[in-house]
C-alpha cells in the first residue's frame, strides 16, 4: 500500500449540485497515521474526534486541525465503541463492560462498569440522556451513574442510533432495522439481508445501509424501508449523517464513500487508495466527516480521513427581499408569576397592598413584516469539563461551577406578523405547562422567509415567582 493514500475526489460534484446544494463540492483535506487499527470513531463532547484502537494505546484524540494524541490506558483495553455521554464524559464499550473517562485526562479519569457485553458495538446517548448500545440479542441502557439493564428484543444488533424519541438499531442477523422506545419495547422494519449502519435524518428519517444486495436504504415516518441500489461488490458498511442532510457511507472494497440523499439519489466520492478499507464514518466539527480505515485481510487501516466543505443546503430566498430587524425586545413586567388559565396579563390586587402581577407582555418592534420564534430557556447550576458547561454531577462537584441555559420547552410561533411594535401575551405557560419559579432568558427570532437561520434575533431576560398562597 502506498505511503500516502490518494486522494481523487470523483465528479459526485455534479450530483451534488443537482440535489440543491450550491457550495463547492467536499474534498479530502487530511489523511491521520495510528499506531493501531482504527476501530470506532465519534466526536467528543470536547469538539474533537475520538476513536478506539486496535494495538498498544486504546484511544485517539484527533483535533480539527489534525493533530493526534494516542492514550495508553489499560482499564479499557479491547474497547470498540465510543460516543459522548451526557455528563461531558467520553464513553466506551469492551466485553462484559462498559467505561467512561474526562476528554481532558483519559488515563487519570477512567472508571469501568459490568455490562451484558460480549463484544462491544457503538454506544450513543439516547433521548432519556442515558447511555444506550448493542450486545449480540440486547439492546442495553447505562445510568450515567454506570447502572446497566438490558432489553432482549434482537438478534444480533451491530450498530445503533439515537432520535428525538427513540432508539434505533441495524440488527444485522435478524435482517431489519428496530426501532425501541426508552422502555425497550420494538417496532420492526424488516429489510432482509444484514443491516450494518444506520443513521438519523432530517425530519426524523432514517438511513441504513446493507452490504447484502449492495443497498442502502430509507425509513420515511411512517414507512416501510425504501432500498435503493448501491455499486454492485462495494460492501456499504458503517453511516454517518452529513451537514448536507445527506446519508453518507463506507464501502470497504470500493475504497471510497457512497452518498444517498433523503429523496434516494445514490452517488460515491473520493477515492482512498487501493485496500485502503474504508469501514466508518462520523460527522464532525466545521461540516466535516472522518473515515475510519479498518484493517481486513492484514491489509489498509491504521488511518482516518479527513473530508471538508461537507455544507447544509443553502434555503433558496428572493435576492431583492429587504432583511427583517427586530428591536426593542422587553417584558412588561419582567417579574411576574404566571397567570391562570389561559388569562396572559392580570391585574394587581386592590388596595394597599400590591400583588406581583400574574402574566406579561412580550413587546418588540419589527422593521418589516415576518414570522417570529419565541424561544425560552431557564436558567440553572453547571459545572466545567471538556470546554462546555454541564449538568452537575457526583464526578464533577470538584469543577469550576459555571452557568447553563436550559431549554424551557417548544419554542411559540407567530406567522404572518406585520411591520411596527408588537404585543404578545404571555401567561408564564408553554402551551399548558406552567414555568417553575425562577430565572429566564428569552430569545425571539425574525425571519422574513422560513429557513435554518433567522434574519435577526434579540434577547432578554425576566423572573418568575412563586404564586402566594
Amino acid at each position: 500500500m502506498p505511503e500516502r493514500l490518494l486522494i481523487l475526489v470523483v465528479a459526485v460534484c455534479l450530483a451534488l449540485l443537482a440535489s440543491g446544494n450550491a457550495h463547492a463540492a467536499p474534498v479530502v483535506d487530511g489523511t491521520f497515521d495510528l499506531s493501531g487499527d482504527a476501530q470506532r470513531i465519534a466526536q467528543g463532547p470536547d469538539g474533537n474526534m475520538w476513536v478506539t484502537l486496535g494495538g498498544g494505546n486504546e484511544v485517539a484524540r484527533i483535533t480539527p486541525a489534525g493533530n493526534v494524541t494516542e492514550f495508553n490506558v489499560d482499564d479499557i483495553a479491547g474497547a470498540v465503541g465510543i460516543g459522548a455521554g451526557p455528563d461531558g464524559n467520553i464513553w466506551v464499550t469492551l466485553s462484559t463492560k462498559v467505561g467512561r473517562f474526562d476528554p481532558a485526562d483519559p488515563a487519570g479519569t477512567v472508571e469501568t462498569f459490568p455490562a451484558d457485553i460480549a463484544g462491544g458495538q457503538q454506544i450513543v446517548t439516547g433521548p432519556d440522556s442515558n447511555l444506550w448500545t448493542v450486545a449480540a440479542d440486547k439492546l442495553i441502557k447505562v445510568t450515567p451513574a454506570g447502572v446497566a439493564q438490558a432489553f432482549p428484543i434482537l438478534t444480533a444488533g451491530v450498530d445503533i442510533a439515537a432520535s428525538a424519541d427513540a432508539l434505533w438499531i441495524a440488527d444485522a442477523n435478524g435482517g431489519e432495522i428496530v426501532s425501541a422506545t426508552t422502555g425497550g419495547v420494538p417496532t420492526r422494519y424488516p429489510t432482509g439481508g444484514n443491516p450494518r449502519g444506520i443513521g438519523v435524518g432530517p425530519g426524523g428519517q432514517i438511513g441504513y445501509t446493507n452490504p447484502a444486495g449492495a443497498t442502502a436504504g430509507r425509513i420515511v415516518p411512517g414507512g416501510s424501508p425504501l432500498p435503493t441500489p448501491a455499486k454492485p461488490g462495494t460492501d456499504p458498511y458503517g453511516l454517518a449523517v452529513g451537514a448536507d442532510g445527506a446519508y453518507w457511507f463506507a464501502q470497504a472494497f470500493g475504497d471510497n464513500l457512497g452518498r444517498l440523499t433523503t429523496d434516494g439519489v445514490y452517488s460515491e466520492f473520493g477515492n482512498f487508495g487501493a485496500d485502503s478499507n474504508p469501514r466508518y464514518v462520523a460527522a464532525g466539527p466545521g461540516n466535516t466527516l472522518w473515515v475510519a480505515l479498518h484493517e481486513l485481510g492484514g491489509v489498509g487501516g491504521k488511518k482516518v480521513v479527513r473530508i471538508s466543505g461537507v455544507e447544509p443546503p443553502v434555503a433558496a430566498q428572493p435576492v431583492s427581499a429587504e432583511r427583517i430587524a427586530i428591536s426593542q425586545l422587553r417584558l412588561s413586567p419582567k417579574r411576574f408569576r404566571v397567570a391562570k388559565g389561559r388569562t396572559a396579563i392580570g391585574a394587581r390586587k386592590r388596595g394597599k397592598a400590591k400583588r406581583v402581577p400574574a402574566g406579561s407582555s412580550i413587546r418588540f418592534t419589527l422593521s418589516r413584516a415576518g414570522d417570529v420564534r419565541i424561544a425560552v430557556e431557564r436558567k440553572a447550576n453547571g459545572r466545567r469539563a471538556g470546554g462546555r458547561c454541564v449538568k452537575p454531577t457526583r464526578a464533577l462537584r470538584g469543577r469550576k461551577s459555571c452557568t447553563r441555559w436550559v431549554k424551557a420547552g417548544r419554542a411559540l410561533e407567530h406567522t404572518g406578523l406585520v411591520a411596527g411594535g408588537q404585543r404578545i401575551p404571555f401567561s408564564g405557560r408553554i402551551g399548558r405547562k406552567a414555568l417553575a419559579p425562577g430565572r429566564y432568558r428569552m430569545t425571539v427570532s425574525a425571519s422574513v422567509v422560513a429557513g435554518p437561520r433567522p434574519d435577526a434575533a434579540e434577547t432578554t431576560r425576566f423572573t418568575i415567582v412563586a404564586r402566594r398562597r
